[in-house]
Order: structure tokens, then C-alpha cells, then sequence
């Protein structure tokens, strides 16, 4: 169903959801090397360092999209329209970010 989406060009959302050791990592480094395989850009993020490390071209989700975080809890992603950076993140095909849940949120 996500390499559907992903081959027919149609937008998506999902939210892989499990407990340790059931799988999760496996199935993002096979849903990044499938979609990289077939040559389309597929960016591995994580909200920990040590997470970042154990998926092929991971990293951290603030090193990716340049999330500036203050003191006063103010977030903000600092990614110019016209920046490679911008054209990167809109030609690729998936982003996984994997540990999701510990990104913080503004309330």
C-alpha cells in the first residue's frame, strides 16, 4: 500500500506504530532502499542521533529541515523556497521519520 501510493505519485500519510523489536526499522530500510533502487529520493529522519544512525543516510530530523529550537520553545524550520534543501524535501518520493512520537510539539 505505501509503495503504491508512492509509484502512482499519490500523496500520503502513515504512521507505523509498534512495540521495540517488531520490525519498524526493517521495514523503513526496506521501504528506502526499494524507493532509492528504482532511483527516486527517499530521506531516512529521526528524532534522536542514535535512531539517525541505524537508517541508511539518516539523519537527525533537526540537522534535515534546519528546525531551530529557542529557550522560549519556539520552533521553526529556517529552509528557503528557492534553497536545495526546499527542492530536495518537494522531489522526494518518502520521508520516513522514524520516532516521530518524541518530536515535541507546539501546543
Amino acid at each position: 500500500m505505501i509503495l503504491d501510493r508512492i509509484f502512482l505519485n499519490r500523496p500520503g500519510a502513515f504512521f507505523i506504530d509498534g512495540p521495540g523489536e517488531t520490525g519498524k526499522s526493517f521495514l523503513y530500510r526496506a521501504l528506502l532502499a526499494t524507493v532509492r533502487h528504482k532511483g527516486f529520493i527517499a530521506l531516512a529522519t529521526t528524532s534522536s542521533g542514535l535512531a539517525a544512525s541505524l537508517l541508511p543516510g539518516g539523519r537527525t530530523a533537526h540537522s534535515r529541515f534546519k528546525i531551530f529550537i529557542d529557550v522560549n520553545e519556539n520552533f521553526s524550520c529556517n529552509i528557503s523556497k528557492q534553497s536545495s534543501l526546499a527542492s530536495l524535501i518537494r522531489d522526494a518520493k518518502l520521508i520516513v521519520w522514524d520516532e516521530i512520537s518524541l518530536a515535541k510539539r507546539k501546543r
